[in-house]
């Protein structure tokens, strides 16, 4: 799939074995239900934390999305466009595509 790796969230320091934060925006834990929208489909998840630019998400099965699709932020009523950026068995990093608007964690 293009545009799609592995989960990469930062460099491994191979003496330690730990993960250096390389992203720009800090993203703060959160555990809040979201709904993944493409095409007449939706899947449920769990938003694990989120940022100024976009979020992770995971599942209780592995999903299938396309490259784009919309998260629905039930809490608030919040919709937002996403670009998938990476993905592991049940969890997925997402980046907001549309405008920046406030974060769904009220």
């Amino acid at each position: 799939m293009s545009g799609i790796s592995a989960k990469n969230t930062g460099t491994t320091t191979p003496a330690a074995g730990r993960f250096t934060e390389q992203r720009r925006n800090i993203r703060r834990r959160i555990l809040q239900r979201v709904l993944v929208i493409f095409g007449n489909s939706t899947l449920n998840g769990t938003m694990q934390n989120i940022s100024d630019c976009g979020c992770k998400v995971r599942f209780a099965v592995p999903p299938v999305l396309p490259n784009a699709f919309e998260i629905f932020f039930p809490k608030t009523g919040q919709r937002r466009k996403c670009e998938l950026v990476w993905r592991s068995d049940h969890e997925i990093g997402v980046r907001f595509t549309d405008a920046a608007k406030p974060h769904p964690h009220g």
